[in-house]
């Protein structure tokens, strides 16, 4: 396990941090999350985003400790940043994408695969050409997906320990990861379904009352660890931000704290459900597993970004669950 670990790791930081500064200009979606940034760390003004503020607040924490200059503006895409400000600003993203990898194989350890297989796993995302695309430019995707994984290993580990103090501490662990996932995105609600579903299966089958009532337990700590990490990101959030700001329009102010994150949730919400407009670069859900259609992310003479998934990997994924789900339907018939 050690050796398989430890090369992951090695492949990880080698794909994500290698070159991390280039291209020294503005990427894709950078030209917003740059903004956000400068927001926190320059400027102080209020804004509104679809998304919640916890990565956000990560990554500006990490720039400001790595002496970010607040020089770019981010207009567009392909102003010029400087490679120190380039490597500041990704350097959440290219960490997070070098431990999703290790976490995919002690994942995949846990849920029965071979030391081969979990291998294989995690070979899988190091060279997956989307992930890597999104490990190396200012992203929220990759925050995403390592603290929902992440909350299930541990939460597992959780649920196959005996001792009661380290169940505690775990439960809680657990409760923060989740509370991340859904602060990085609403999306990361997925945690809480797939969490909620191990939660209850434990409980059902658990051997007598007092065990019932430990997983009763474990699930107020879960709850209780996520609820404070999802307030405390905001209040982070309305604490730093002090200035008026493109946000005073849908009246984002931090005066009533309570008052005010329940307005921003509603504004937020209604901006997610009003997006209507087709993006020329868009694709169906449907057709994402096929990878059909890449994103463009950047152009500069002969340097040119897409988004676009290993089409092995995804391709060979895709029909192994259609196959998998057609054995599974079959099985069920006999």
């Amino acid at each position: 396990m050690h050796k398989h670990f430890i090369l992951i790791a090695l492949l990880s930081v080698a794909t994500r941090f290698i070159l991390l500064s280039h291209p020294n200009a503005v990427v894709f979606d950078e030209v917003y999350f740059g903004k956000f940034n400068n927001y926190y760390v320059c400027s102080k003004q209020r804004f509104l985003d679809i998304h919640p503020p916890h990565t956000k607040l990560l990554i500006a924490a990490v720039t400001k400790i790595l002496g970010y200059s607040c020089v770019t503006k981010f207009e567009k895409i392909g102003d010029i940043i400087s490679h120190r400000d380039a490597l500041a600003l990704r350097f959440v993203p290219a960490l997070v994408g070098t431990l999703l990898p290790l976490v995919i194989f002690v994942l995949l350890l846990q849920l029965g695969a071979s030391q081969s297989g979990a291998f294989l796993g995690g070979l899988a995302l190091v060279f997956d050409n989307a992930l890597t695309t999104q490990s190396r430019v200012i992203s929220l995707d990759g925050m995403l997906l390592l603290s929902i994984f992440s909350s299930i290993s541990v939460f597992l580990v959780a649920l196959r320990t005996h001792l009661y103090l380290r169940r505690m501490w775990l439960g809680y662990l657990t409760g923060v990861l989740l509370g991340f996932a859904i602060g990085t995105k609403f999306t990361g609600g997925a945690a809480a379904v797939v969490l909620g579903v191990m939660w209850l299966i434990a409980t059902i089958r658990s051997k007598n009352k007092f065990e019932v009532l430990e997983y009763c337990v474990l699930g107020l700590r879960i709850l209780a660890a996520a609820a404070v990490i999802y307030v405390v990101g905001w209040r982070i959030h309305f604490w730093i931000l002090t200035e008026p700001g493109p946000g005073d329009p849908w009246n984002v102010f931090s005066g009533n704290f309570i008052y005010d994150t329940v307005q921003t949730h509603v504004r937020m919400l209604t901006a997610n459900y009003n997006i209507s407009g087709l993006h020329k670069y868009g694709s169906r859900w449907w057709s994402w597993p096929l990878i059909l259609k890449p994103i463009f992310y950047y152009s500069h003479e002969r340097n040119k970004i897409y988004l676009i998934g290993n089409v092995v990997l995804w391709w060979s994924t895709f029909f192994a669950l259609v196959v998998a789900f057609w054995l599974a339907c079959l099985s069920k018939l006999r």
